[in-house]
């Protein structure tokens, strides 16, 4: 599991007192599952879920696929890994 921080964009929006723009930054947390099994790729694929992200790995050169966690992917995990 990796765990990182997003920061969006700093955007404006009009102040409700005035027609002076300010910029906002939002963070938020997204927790991250990176997945190296073919097999629990298809799995999670065959059961509507799809990843976010499809990368190499630097040291390995092994290719993987990164979703987000949510309570969907974690009942998928925990199906997958009752039935091996």
């Amino acid at each position: 599991m990796v765990r990182i921080v997003l920061f969006t964009a700093l955007y404006k929006r009009k102040c409700i007192h005035g027609k002076r723009l300010i910029g906002i930054r939002e963070n938020m947390e997204v927790e991250l599952y990176c997945c190296y099994s073919l097999p629990l790729r298809n799995f999670l694929y065959e059961n509507g879920l799809r990843y976010k992200l499809a990368a190499l790995n630097p040291n390995s050169q092994k290719l993987f696929w990164v979703y987000v966690k949510d309570k969907k992917l974690n009942t998928l995990l925990d199906r997958w890994s009752a039935n091996k």
